[in-house]
């Protein structure tokens, strides 16, 4: 009796928590769990399957040495579908992260507001995994050349997060899409935004002149490449 007692005063204890953690509910605790459960279940699995993906893909390419090798192994049209499954598992991930975790209820107002304060209450967007939900998306569904869903899910982080790092890895991969259906003009106006940037991260150095490197090397131009090409080698963990 008392056994039963003690499991459902343990239960109810639970859901009180759960409900606590709310994403209609802004606070120190309903942030933390939204963010523990978003990063650690559901963009973790969206991640390795993206990986996992890629990992197929550059597989299914067998390089060909007699021509010049693409930068990218993707760009073969025949790899749209060698990671079908992968892609959309990321895709369901990230969309289930988003629709799960999303927190745009505003905190309580506090009658002492700081800078930090004001800054922090005025985001769209409370959960810190949401962006990055955003750009494994528009991966996911660039590896699968849904370019047009790819580019919609990228501007979507420029747009909503500006002040977010993330905002740069989404630019990087918009460069990827324009180069990808030919709209050289867009991608080049972006990689001159963001070589002109004073805060562009100094980590995504190597990506950014891999997709300025494989822009020219599209359009033939590998002589305005191969100094870009020479950046990403250094910066390349596996050369």
């Amino acid at each position: 009796m008392v056994k039963r007692f003690s499991y459902r005063i343990f239960f109810i204890l639970v859901l009180s928590f759960l409900a606590g953690c709310s994403t209609e509910k802004n606070t120190a605790v309903s942030r933390a769990y939204n963010n523990l459960t978003s990063h650690y279940n559901v963009y973790f699995n969206g991640k390795e399957s993206l990986r996992a993906g890629v990992d197929k893909i550059n597989s299914s390419v067998e390089d060909d040495y007699s021509k010049v090798l693409p930068l990218f192994k993707s760009s073969n049209p025949t790899t749209a579908t060698a990671a079908s499954s992968d892609m959309d598992n990321a895709v369901v991930k990230g969309s289930k992260l988003i629709q799960s975790h999303s927190i745009t209820k505003k905190p309580k107002r506090k009658k002492n507001k700081s800078k930090s304060y004001i800054k922090f209450v005025s985001q769209d967007e409370f959960n810190n995994w949401v962006d990055d939900a955003y750009v494994l998306m528009g991966k996911a569904y660039f590896y699968q050349h849904n370019f047009m869903s790819a580019i919609e899910n990228f501007n979507y982080v420029v747009r909503k997060f500006e002040n977010d790092p993330s905002r740069y890895t989404a630019n990087i991969w918009l460069i990827r899409c324009y180069t990808e259906l030919e709209r050289y003009v867009e991608a080049y106006e972006l990689i001159q935004v963001l070589q002109a940037d004073q805060k562009f991260p100094k980590r995504l150095e190597g990506e950014l002149a891999t997709v300025t490197s494989d822009y020219y090397a599209r359009q033939l131009a590998y002589g305005e490449g191969i100094p870009f090409l020479s950046i990403a080698v250094k910066q390349a963990a596996k050369k």
